[in-house]
C-alpha cells in the first residue's frame, strides 16, 4: 500500500501525545468531533432535500425552490468542516510517487524532510485561504450579501464564509501539528 511508508514517520496526532495534551490540540480535537457531527447532519439533510425535490418534481411537477443553492452551500461547508479531521487521520489526498522513490532508494532522511515541507506548504495554503475568507466575513454580513435567485430563494453568504474561514484555519493548524509531531517523533 502506498501510504505504509509514512505511517511510522508521521504518526497520527493522538499517537504522538503523552498524558497531557496542549490546549490547542484539545480544541482542535473538539472542533474535529463537532465538525464531523455537523458534516454528517449536513449530508443527511442534503440527501433528504434532494430526494424530496425529486419526488416533488415527479409527483406535482413543482421543484422546491433553492435546492441547488442549499446543495452547493452544504457541500462546501461539509468539506471545510471535515478538513481538519481528514488531515488528522492522514486521509488528505496527495501524490506519493516521489516519496515512494525516496523510500526505495534508501533516502529516508530526505523523505522525512520532503514530508515536512509538504505539511508546511499545506499549512501555509490553508492559512492564506482562512485569512482571505475571514476578511470577507464582516463585509458579507454588514452588506447583507445573499446567494440565489432574488425574490425566489436567497441564502445569506456570511455563514458559509465563516465555515470556510474556520475550517481553513483548523486545517492549517492540523497540518502544523502534524509537522511538529514529525519533528518530535524522530
Amino acid at each position: 500500500m502506498a501510504q505504509d511508508y509514512h505511517k511510522d514517520d508521521l504518526p497520527s496526532d493522538k499517537a504522538n501525545r503523552s498524558g497531557s495534551e496542549p490546549v490547542l490540540l484539545r480544541i482542535l480535537d473538539a472542533y474535529c468531533r463537532i465538525g464531523s457531527v455537523l458534516t454528517g447532519a449536513i449530508i443527511l439533510f442534503t440527501m433528504a432535500i434532494i430526494c424530496i425535490d425529486v419526488a416533488s418534481r415527479e409527483l406535482w411537477s413543482r421543484p422546491i425552490a433553492g435546492v441547488p443553492e442549499i446543495v452547493r452551500f452544504g457541500i462546501v461547508t461539509a468539506v471545510f468542516l471535515q478538513g481538519a479531521a481528514t488531515v488528522a487521520q492522514e486521509r488528505m489526498t496527495s501524490s506519493d510517487m516521489f516519496l515512494s522513490y525516496l523510500t526505495k532508494s534508501n533516502r529516508n532522511g530526505m523523505r522525512v524532510w520532503v514530508q515536512r515541507f509538504h505539511l508546511l506548504v499545506g499549512a501555509a495554503l490553508f492559512a492564506i485561504i482562512g485569512w482571505a475568507v475571514s476578511q470577507q466575513v464582516e463585509r458579507s454580513f454588514t452588506r447583507g450579501e445573499y446567494y440565489g435567485a432574488q425574490n425566489v430563494f436567497e441564502l445569506p453568504v456570511w455563514p458559509l464564509k465563516v465555515a470556510v474561514a474556520l475550517g481553513a484555519v483548523a486545517i492549517a493548524l492540523r497540518y502544523l501539528a502534524k509537522c511538529f509531531a514529525a519533528n518530535t517523533s524522530e
